[in-house]
């Protein structure tokens, strides 16, 4: 390295100690712990939220471009809707793979009596018998539908606090 590129670097390192990156410092902190890596040097985290910024700015950017083209490539009739941009998930992925992230829709099953439980509940709620869920009343496809009535610990939850 020579010394114009060394000066460089250094007054990269002394202005992230100014700047304010899109993602804050803690949650940079946050994943660079998570992945292993810690410092106290504030440059360093910033150095890496940039990163991740430009990352994020690149890939809107993509998917950006894959909805003009697919806009494009679609008949419209209607001419207010052309200055309309909607980003789909497909966009988003194709731009995403662009960079080797591939993204997988998730599988929702309507039917299942977990349909909106977190991660973490889901193996839990797996594992207990569905005791507490009773049929309704029949839908119009004749199906049964089924309502799931609140645990003790979610009643305790949803009571009125007491007067003091």
């Amino acid at each position: 390295m020579d010394l114009f590129e060394t000066s460089q670097i250094e007054k990269l390192l002394e202005s992230l100690e100014n700047y304010q990156p899109a993602f804050p410092d803690a949650l940079v902190r946050y994943y660079l712990a998570k992945s292993g890596f810690q410092t106290d040097d504030i440059r360093a985290e910033r150095l890496v939220a940039l990163a991740a910024q430009k990352f994020v700015a690149d890939v809107a950017n993509d998917a950006l471009n894959h909805v003009k083209l697919r806009q494009q490539s679609q008949a419209t009739s209607k001419k207010s809707k052309e200055n309309e941009v909607i980003l789909t998930v497909e966009d988003l992925s194709k731009a995403l793979e662009e960079y080797g992230v591939h993204l997988k829709k998730p599988p929702y099953y309507v039917d299942s009596p977990v349909v909106g439980v977190g991660s973490a509940n889901l193996k839990k709620r797996k594992t207990e018998q569905v005791t507490s869920v009773k049929p309704e009343e029949k839908s119009l496809e004749g199906k049964e539908v089924f309502k799931e009535e609140p645990k003790e610990e979610d009643k305790e939850l949803t009571q009125e606090p007491e007067n003091v």
